[in-house]
């Protein structure tokens, strides 16, 4: 048997034994989160209706072989409607997540590193672990992030003016401190490592420490934490946009559906639960898959 046929099977096997090992929970959020993305990614290519098409005659039609889920108020498909919205609020809860991810571990792993005020400036206004004492913690930034999150995500979104990507960069920024944490803490625990020392005594140049001791060592507890905040940074964008801070009509997101659902929740319940349910089912399979991912990854921890 040649190589080409066997590898593709041994990779085969080998994700199906790590979906096997996944917690039941890890399982049904994959599940989940899978079913979301084939609806949204794949389902426009079997249902082209134009999400945006307007047709006042059909208004409120009821779900029918043209209008499976029915119409909106302006006759728009509101099947279509979902499909559109799904892609925008997966881009916005992962695009978010990845400039969180990108800056938060930038500045655990600067602050783990570097000593003295970096360290301590960094550590409280970032990531307030332990250096309570020191007058940094007056500055705005400190204050900014005393803030509960949902505010911390208004106020930027504010800053920031509407649309889509002001709205990803405002979900950006709230994601970062948590990140920075958990890139903080696991980069401290990594550098205090025997290996890491004999490294650094052998002359290891510190970019080969940081990117073969550190970085892969940081990457467990980070996926974790990032795939669940795709889920919170989703329903956190969906409240934005139901206030008017994010995507403006006549674009389609889950969250402007509700706001615009809202309306007509005694006349056309539909156009209120669907996004809701939506909503719903996503940040749960999110949920869920990231604490499978981190009972798997790092079995201690649960």
């Amino acid at each position: 048997m040649s190589a080409g046929t066997t590898i593709p099977a041994a990779s085969g096997h080998a994700i199906r034994r790590a979906w096997a090992s996944l917690p039941p929970g890890g399982r049904i959020g994959g599940t989940l989160v899978a079913f979301v993305l084939l609806f949204t990614l794949l389902g426009p290519l079997f249902w082209t209706t134009d999400p945006d098409h307007q047709n006042l005659i059909n208004a409120f039609a009821d779900p029918s072989a043209a209008y499976p889920l029915g119409a909106d108020d302006q006759g728009r498909d509101v099947m279509a409607r979902l499909m559109a919205g799904g892609r925008i609020s997966l881009l916005i809860g992962a695009s978010s997540m990845l400039i969180g991810l990108v800056l938060g571990s930038g500045i655990g792993l600067l602050a783990a590193q570097c000593r003295g005020w970096v360290e301590a400036g960094v550590a409280l206004a970032l990531i307030d672990l332990e250096h309570q004492r020191l007058p940094f913690a007056i500055s705005g930034v400190a204050l900014l992030l005393a803030l509960p999150g949902v505010v911390q995500a208004v106020i930027l979104a504010a800053i920031l003016g509407r649309g889509v990507f002001p709205l990803i960069v405002a979900l950006g920024i709230y994601s970062t401190p948590i990140f920075a944490r958990v890139a903080y803490s696991a980069a401290r625990q990594v550098i205090a490592q025997d290996y890491v020392n004999a490294a650094i005594v052998l002359g290891a140049n510190p970019r080969r420490i940081v990117l073969h001791h550190v970085l892969p060592n940081m990457a467990t507890p980070l996926t974790s934490i990032a795939t669940l905040r795709i889920g919170t940074n989703i329903l956190t964008g969906a409240a934005l946009n139901f206030f008017g801070l994010g995507v403006q009509p006549p674009g389609s997101e889950w969250g402007l559906m509700i706001s615009d659902g809202r309306y007509f929740t005694w006349e056309q319940p539909l156009l209120l639960l669907l996004p809701g349910i939506a909503l719903f089912v996503t940040g749960l399979g999110f949920n869920l898959l990231g604490d499978g991912l981190r009972d798997w990854l790092d079995p201690k921890s649960g």
